[in-house]
């Protein structure tokens, strides 16, 4: 059965809730919308599990996120989703300063099963402008006790939820606007993907591009422009940013020689930048560059907008230049 990621994600969730009584999901507008931008909530979570067990939330970010976390160390699993991953900020002393410490300032042992989920990046028709449509995941992987998910497929979402839900740490889990739509024949609806293991998405020899979400698909984009052109790249999706799995990628590295990181966001703090350090630290030799956003806001303007996300040509144009093609 052919399947979006949206479809996923709400299978998931709908058959996680029917095995946990104890598993319960909050946010703003999920009985109106499914909430604002994911629609992943239907009437029948809330016609099946209730309004006990379906929280319908005020906009009060620190208010969804507070009893979430109260919930979860309780014992309880919890799902709650923020509008969008930039609202993420508004909670930002409690997904940096306390959920992820817990257990070490508090020598706290029991799981804390708890995933969060938001909505990031470029719209599809654009126009969400600096404030709804930013990817967060480059300001939160500095923080020592959060877990980073952003799948690309609808198998690496499904399977790497399933994995989140049971993994006992705190998760924050990016659903890219883009790949919603995105299909995928899922023939098992029941299967789990370890967290932080990353997947080749392509074999090739000549150069190593590695990118996350709807960069990654770019990135496949890229690859089909330069196998025309007789030049074998190796994508690679990590799939979780924290813990990210470098050992897939230093290996494609010393195969290739090169690196190219292709990332939706602003190029200072870049997580693409931390990959490259850990490539020079192991000492490869390998030539590397990174492709992303100018460090600016997204625009409101939606040609503007899109024209700072690095696009499938301007990937496939700076792996020529790393091979000395361009």
């Amino acid at each position: 059965m052919r399947v979006t990621l949206r479809e996923g994600i709400r299978r998931v969730l709908f058959e996680e809730m029917q095995k946990n009584q104890e598993m319960i999901m909050m946010g703003e507008a999920f009985y109106y919308t499914g909430s604002l931008f994911s629609k992943v909530i239907t009437p029948k979570f809330h016609l099946t599990y209730g309004k006990e067990r379906i929280l319908e939330c005020p906009v009060a970010e620190n208010g969804i996120i507070g009893i979430a976390f109260g919930a979860a160390l309780a014992g309880m699993t919890v799902v709650p989703e923020i509008w969008a991953a930039d609202f993420l900020l508004c909670v930002g002393n409690e997904i940096v300063n306390d959920i992820p410490k817990w257990r070490y300032q508090h020598r706290y042992r029991e799981p804390i099963h708890m995933v969060i989920r938001a909505p990031m990046g470029l719209f599809s028709a654009g126009g969400g402008g600096p404030e709804h449509s930013q990817c967060t995941e480059a300001w939160l992987h500095n923080s020592p006790g959060l877990t980073i998910v952003a799948p690309s497929t609808v198998k690496d979402a499904m399977g790497l939820l399933r994995a989140s839900l049971k993994c006992g740490d705190p998760v924050i889990f990016l659903e890219h606007r883009q790949v919603y739509d995105v299909e995928e024949e899922v023939e098992d609806t029941y299967f789990e993907t370890e967290l932080g293991k990353g997947r080749i998405v392509r074999e090739g020899k000549d150069i190593t591009i590695v990118a996350w979400g709807m960069m990654a698909l770019r990135a496949s984009g890229a690859a089909d422009i330069l196998k025309a052109e007789g030049i074998q790249a190796e994508v690679i999706d990590p799939r979780t940013i924290k813990p990210m799995d470098y050992q897939i990628i230093l290996e494609s590295v010393k195969k290739t020689g090169r690196l190219l990181v292709a990332e939706e966001s602003p190029r200072t703090g870049s997580i693409a930048g931390e990959i490259m350090t850990r490539v020079a630290e192991s000492g490869t030799g390998a030539r590397m560059a990174r492709l992303t956003m100018p460090d600016l806001p997204y625009h409101y303007i939606p040609e503007y907008e899109a024209s700072t996300v690095p696009s499938e040509k301007e990937i496939a144009a700076k792996a020529r230049e790393l091979l000395g093609m361009a």
